[in-house]
């Protein structure tokens, strides 16, 4: 009861009822910052691409370490 007035009747401290204000997740900013411009979907794609290609190449070198057999046996 404590905690819900706090939130709902503070607000200088929580923004109200309605919570605070906060931006969203763009990995736009990100690339931005480190001067890369991703502005076209072909760009996204081969990053998709990377990611995902990165993702496996993980898990095969994973698969062929020596916890690769730890890894198998407890799915």
């Amino acid at each position: 009861m404590l905690i819900w007035m706090v939130l709902t009747k503070e607000s200088w401290l929580t923004g109200g009822p309605d919570g605070m204000v906060v931006s969203g997740f763009n990995p736009r900013y990100w690339f931005m910052a480190l001067g890369i411009k991703m502005k076209s979907t072909e760009a996204w794609y081969w990053l998709t691409g990377l990611i995902a290609t990165f993702g496996v190449v993980l898990a095969v070198n994973l698969g062929n370490s020596p916890w690769g057999p730890c890894t198998e046996s407890s799915s």
